[in-house]
């Protein structure tokens, strides 16, 4: 079984963003679905449906993080994004 990277206790993984899924949800809307993605070393650019997931933290880091982290974040992007559409840049 796969180690938790947050508690490092051996428990089942869900699937984590690094980038929390709020923040590609309304790209993908707006793209029909993909987004650039840009290749590790000497790939070629291309369209993508990936949005980084990954097996990161068991059911209770993942949790513990998506109300620690994911949501401030979230937030704080929206904020920001109001205020440069009524202020501009």
């Amino acid at each position: 079984m796969p180690i938790c990277r947050l508690c490092d206790e051996d428990k089942p993984l869900c699937f984590s963003h690094a980038i929390p899924d709020a923040i590609f949800r309304p790209i993908l809307q707006s793209s029909n679905g993909s987004s650039i993605g840009l290749p590790k070393g000497g790939g070629k650019i291309h369209l993508t449906q990936d949005t980084g997931k990954a097996e990161l933290f068991c059911k209770e880091c993942e949790s513990w993080f998506n109300k620690s982290f994911d949501g401030p974040l979230v937030n704080a992007l929206r904020k920001l994004d109001t205020r440069i559409i009524d202020e501009g840049f």
